[in-house]
């Protein structure tokens, strides 16, 4: 997986690209033994995004996603595949994000959370949900919704899950 995102993609201007990346992040699918990805509720936007988020200077995107994935949803995991990347080229605020994109299994009970203020500011809450709901979700509030950024995020995040499901579908993921 290798996927672009435009403004073009999000029904708000172009398909422009950045040429260097202002972040690198590393998300995706944290998955239970029910079958059931994690997703975190952020409470103002009533939207859902997967665990993630910035890569840190001498971290590899898997370590980060490891670690994001604990702070944010409280579960250690095992990292189980790489999906590849998606480039989010948000040329009006002059900022392209790229994320590796992962998929993990939920190992053990869940610990504590560990989130930033900003993290706590958007309400961040865990909710587990089949992946097909999550895609039709995401599908149904990228429709609804029109905030450039929360359009960027919610096609990312459909595209992440939509490739897990695709995998899974293929025999190339093993989920149990």
């Amino acid at each position: 997986m290798n996927i672009q995102i435009t403004e073009a993609d999000i029904g708000l201007g172009d398909a422009k690209r950045l040429l260097r990346p202002s972040r690198q992040a590393s998300r995706g699918v944290l998955y239970n033994g029910e079958g059931k990805i994690a997703l975190l509720l952020m409470k103002p936007s009533g939207c859902y995004k997967l665990p993630g988020g910035g890569v840190e200077k001498g971290e590899s995107p898997a370590d980060a996603f490891l670690r994001e994935t604990r702070e944010e949803t409280g579960y250690r995991s095992k990292i189980t595949a790489y999906f590849g990347t998606i480039e989010e080229h948000k040329y009006r605020n002059h900022f392209f994000q790229l994320s590796h994109c992962f998929a993990a299994k939920a190992v053990g009970a869940p610990g504590s959370t560990h989130l930033t203020r900003a993290e706590r500011r958007l309400g961040f809450s865990l909710e587990w949900m089949r992946p097909d709901s999550a895609v039709a979700m995401m599908e149904d509030m990228f429709h609804q919704r029109t905030e450039y950024s929360l359009r960027f995020l919610l096609l990312r995040e459909k595209a992440i899950i939509s490739n897990y499901l695709y995998l899974q579908e293929k025999n190339s993921l093993k989920t149990h």
